[in-house]
């Protein structure tokens, strides 16, 4: 016997409810009484869901089911992590796990600041334009004395060449 739709629904969202607050894919597949590829399916099922292509609150929704377990796991290691009366490994252990539930939550709203790339340069633009000129003018033959000076690869005469499309 097949189930209604409506109760399918609902199955799949407490599977991903479950999924969410960290419940293994095999106690959420006992709990319906399904296989662990059936309850993974049911998962992915209620993802589908809350997508954009499916419903234009899927992003929110994405985000605020992401958040919360986030904030859960700060709030576990919170703890650990803020005392200092605590063994020094399992607090720097903690340290970095907030760190990284911090890195998490500031990558989910976009709120890391850009990283900026300066790129540098000895080269002006003269130097390039008079190296691309000397390149070319060995590419086609015509080869002077102070041009080969400034190739250091050995230049090589085309015979015979056939173009091969992929």
């Amino acid at each position: 016997m097949t189930e209604p739709v409506l109760d399918l629904t609902r199955r799949d969202e407490r599977a991903l409810s479950m999924r969410v607050a960290g419940i293994p894919i095999e106690r959420v597949a006992a709990t319906f009484g399904w296989t662990p590829e059936q309850a993974q399916d049911a998962v992915e099922r209620a993802l589908v869901r809350v997508t954009v292509d499916r419903n234009p609150e899927g992003v929110k929704h994405q985000r605020n089911l992401t958040q919360r377990r986030l904030d859960g796991l700060l709030e576990a290691v919170w703890p650990s992590a803020t005392d200092p009366t605590g063994h020094p490994i399992i607090q720097q252990n903690a340290i970095k796990t907030a760190l990284a539930v911090v890195d998490r939550q500031t990558a989910l709203f976009g709120t890391n600041a850009p990283k900026e790339t300066v790129v540098t340069h000895n080269v002006g633009p003269d130097q390039v334009a008079a190296t691309i000129e000397r390149l070319f003018a060995a590419r086609s033959g015509v080869v002077e004395a102070d041009v080969l000076g400034a190739i250091e690869a050995p230049i090589l005469e085309i015979i015979d060449a056939e173009v091969i499309d992929e």
